[in-house]
């Protein structure tokens, strides 16, 4: 696909494939497609088939759309790699009761739970002693 938008080129041929994600039912297939192109412009394709009847949508993206979307389907890790400012989610299973606790310093300390919870994560790492370290018997 190929279209000219606001002067500049954008050619899925001449641009490399970012990441896809494809969602479907019996009659209805999406597929949307992040492209980025050899000048660095990021945009979107937006692939559908309804009942036999294909369409597609190029839709050109700044970075953090190109962020988000790859945030929202999924691709955290890769949104990390290529945009400094990403975040990346991690799942920790705890207790009721940890989860209580954190509830309330985050509160005191006039915090969301995401960041009291990364503060007190960066603060344990700062005091952490590497495994190299404690080899060698320092600290």
């Amino acid at each position: 696909m190929k279209r000219e938008i606001d002067g500049y080129v954008y050619d899925t041929a001449n641009a490399s494939v970012i990441a896809s994600h494809e969602t479907g039912t019996t009659h209805i297939q999406r597929l949307s497609t992040l492209y980025r192109s050899a000048e660095g412009r990021y945009f979107i394709v937006e692939e559908q088939e309804r009942y036999g009847v294909y369409g597609a949508l190029l839709t050109p993206s700044t970075d953090a759309m190109a962020q988000k979307w790859l945030e929202d389907h999924g691709k955290t890790d890769l949104a990390g790699s290529l945009f400094k400012n990403a975040k990346t989610f991690l799942r920790v299973e705890m207790d009721l009761d940890l989860l209580r606790r954190i509830d309330a310093a985050a509160g005191a300390a006039g915090l969301s739970k995401e960041a009291w919870v990364n503060g007190a994560i960066e603060g344990a790492l700062a005091d952490a002693v590497s495994p190299a370290q404690r080899d060698r018997g320092g600290a």
